[in-house]
């Protein structure tokens, strides 16, 4: 079976340390993901470090051009319910 990959990961190793990640319960094992993560970078080319950078900072503006959305979605269903309150209070 095939797994569809994100619209916010550019690289499905990211999308899988990702998941990774996410399958974490402990402090430690957080901590661990973190320096083993931090090793791997080290390793690293000049020029893989910049490639990974900058799918990095692809990630981080989708997500938060995703969560703009939601905010906005969040505050106009406020709006509509704020609306649909009044026009039953006044009914």
């Amino acid at each position: 079976m095939t797994t569809k990959q994100s619209n916010y990961f550019p690289d499905p190793s990211m999308e899988a340390e990702f998941n990774e990640f996410r399958k974490l319960k402990t402090e430690k094992e957080k901590e661990a993901f973190y320096r083993k993560r931090k090793a791997d970078f080290e390793k690293k080319t000049q020029e893989e470090k910049q490639t990974y950078n900058e799918a990095t900072q692809i990630v981080i503006k989708a997500i938060g051009k995703r969560v703009e959305e939601l905010i906005e979605r969040a505050e106009l269903g406020a709006v509509v319910n704020i609306r649909k309150n009044l026009s039953l209070e006044i009914a």
